[in-house]
């Protein structure tokens, strides 16, 4: 079997042809782990519907999914200030914070500030209680540790913990996204999120003091012992050691997308596949619940619906990749899995211009030039990936009218 993919099936299965196959798709998914751009939309909720007591639960699934619940209390993120510096953190929320940027290195432990040399200068404290407040908002903190939730309002509820002050949250309008936190220190606002395929991250927030602030999100369930929130540490002129090795990764890797054919790294990745209903209300249906399922069983989601041609049989593929070790989850044994190993793909993004079967079929074109061009042999078919969210319910024609739509093969 060639190199950089495996088969992993139950029942037959022509895995031969599938190697020599460079022949793909209808429209398709997502490059695996990046966000969808600019103004993606959330689902409509009824938000007077559900009971006040489970708000904390329905926000925290909505935005951190399976992959991020319990996660986001140790983190990396960079803060990006209103006047452009920026601070590299690590958290471990809600009492620890050190970093690194034009100040030096900075620690805050519960009400304690410190650098290298003594106590922090109190312009320096205040700023790191600052941000402290922002990336504890950020990451919904309050939502995690809150004992009680009450309904104050259309889309307002007040947070109470076992020990602490209470926070205000305030949802979008018909959404469960976040739009304010009130605690003491004031209201912290969320400007602005990336959306992946399953969770809402923040990347731009407003803190009362700091003003408008960008975050980028760089990892989260890090490892981060009592010692490196510490002077002196072995980590003082460093980033930390011991980060867990099931940190996730956040940050998207950025990717150009050309309209002409370019290289990229691919990371390890399986397809669950399915046979292709033909239209998305049906490819919905049959999404949405094995999507669920794989998250449930702590997989993490790698892209959008992959819709390709596999030996003339149209397939609808789910991106997915095990939070631990290779072990592939439950709902793989009764559907057909293929794999491939990390490598390289090479990937294109036609142009918005015509419908997507013609710009998938203008993107398969590109990339097999590109593939004679270059002397490059093709790992599988290719594949082409619209950034639509079916998990959100049936694509409306708005959605499948002009989205950013990527096509790809893995090459050798």
């Amino acid at each position: 079997m060639a190199q950089g993919i495996r088969a992993q099936v139950a029942g037959s299965w022509p895995w031969t042809a599938l190697l020599a196959s460079a022949a793909a798709c209808g429209p398709g998914s997502q490059p695996t782990g990046d966000a969808t751009g600019a103004n993606p939309q959330p689902r409509a909720v009824e938000l007077a519907q559900i009971d006040a007591a489970d708000i904390p639960d329905r926000v925290l699934d909505e935005c951190h999914a399976a992959v991020l619940r319990g996660r986001m209390q140790a983190i990396r993120v960079v803060v990006t200030l209103p006047d452009g510096e920026e601070i590299e953190t690590y958290a471990r929320l809600p009492r620890f914070l050190r970093t690194f940027g034009e100040g030096g290195r900075l620690l805050l432990r519960d009400d304690e500030a410190t650098t290298a040399d003594g106590a922090a200068p109190a312009a320096a404290t205040a700023r790191l209680h600052q941000l402290r407040e922002l990336l504890n908002a950020t990451t919904l903190g309050p939502l995690y540790r809150a004992e009680k939730c009450e309904r104050i309002g259309p889309g307002r509820f007040r947070l109470s913990p076992a020990s602490g002050p209470a926070f205000e949250l305030e949802l979008r309008p018909k959404t469960l996204l976040p739009a304010a936190l009130t605690g003491p220190s004031g209201t912290i606002t969320i400007d602005d999120y990336i959306r992946s395929p399953v969770t809402w991250i923040p990347s731009k927030a407003t803190h009362p003091q700091l003003g408008t602030c960008r975050l980028r999100f760089e990892s989260a369930g890090l490892r981060l012992k009592d010692s490196f929130f510490t002077f002196p540490s072995a980590s003082d002129g460093n980033k930390p050691a011991g980060i867990s090795k099931h940190a996730i990764r956040l940050a998207p890797r950025a990717e150009p997308q050309s309209p002409t054919p370019t290289l990229q790294p691919a990371r390890a990745v399986h397809w669950l596949v399915l046979n292709d209903p033909g239209d998305w209300p049906r490819r919905t249906a049959l999404w949405r619940p094995l999507h669920d399922t794989l998250r449930d069983q702590d997989q993490q989601i790698a892209g959008f619906p992959i819709l390709v041609s596999i030996d003339d049989e149209a397939t609808l593929g789910i991106p997915f990749r095990p939070r631990q070790g290779n072990a592939l989850p439950a709902v793989a044994a009764s559907n057909r899995v293929i794999s491939f190993e990390a490598g390289r793909e090479l990937v294109v993004y036609p142009e918005k211009v015509d419908d997507l079967p013609t710009r998938c079929a203008e993107g398969r074109k590109r990339l097999r030039k590109a593939l004679d061009d270059r002397g490059l042999e093709a790992i599988g078919p290719i594949y082409c990936q619209p950034w639509v969210h079916p998990e959100d319910g049936v694509p409306s024609d708005e959605d499948l009218a002009s989205p950013v739509l990527r096509v790809s093969v893995r090459v050798r």
